[in-house]
């Protein structure tokens, strides 16, 4: 899973061989049908959508968290904000995204953000030996270890899905 000659490079490729993380690219159609109106990966591109993560940036109490939650899951804010200890958490539009971010929502990852923010990594990203997150650009995605994950995003953890949702 480590980096050969990657089809692309971006601050999140960048980050990962800096840091000697292992990881593979992947590409998909950006064309295919996605899981929900809005998401920027497609629910079918990959063996088991519940690998598959999507990165999302909301306030909580005023500053950017980003979560990673399963494309075939529904983001729980409360739970999310109960994560980080405060009383509520709520989806910033792309706009804000991309201000906090300096990303467009579209294109957001979880690693190599030009600024620390703070993540939550949904609990059932450790069920599997890799997970899939965005790479920086639509059609691209990285696979790695949730272990690995974990580590490079200083994240934390939690039950942040709603599970009667889950596929």
């Amino acid at each position: 899973m480590a980096k050969e000659a990657a089809a692309i490079e971006t601050r999140a490729t960048d980050f990962l061989s800096d840091s000697a993380i292992p990881y593979a690219i992947h590409q998909y159609d950006v064309a295919t049908p996605l899981a929900t109106e809005g998401e920027s990966l497609p629910i079918d591109a990959f063996d088991h959508p519940r690998r598959v993560f999507r990165t999302q940036i909301v306030d909580a109490a005023g500053l950017p968290l980003s979560l990673l939650v399963p494309i075939a899951a529904q983001l729980d804010l409360l739970a999310a904000a109960a994560a980080v200890g405060v009383p509520r958490a709520s989806a910033l539009d792309p706009d804000s995204t991309k201000k906090a971010t300096g990303y467009p929502a579209e294109s957001v990852s979880p690693l190599g953000m030009r600024k620390f923010i703070a993540a939550v990594i949904d609990i059932t990203a450790l069920d599997y030996r890799t997970v899939f997150v965005s790479a920086g650009e639509p059609g691209f995605v990285i696979e790695l270890s949730p272990t690995d994950l974990v580590s490079a995003t200083s994240a934390r953890t939690a039950p942040i899905t709603r599970q009667d949702w889950i596929r």
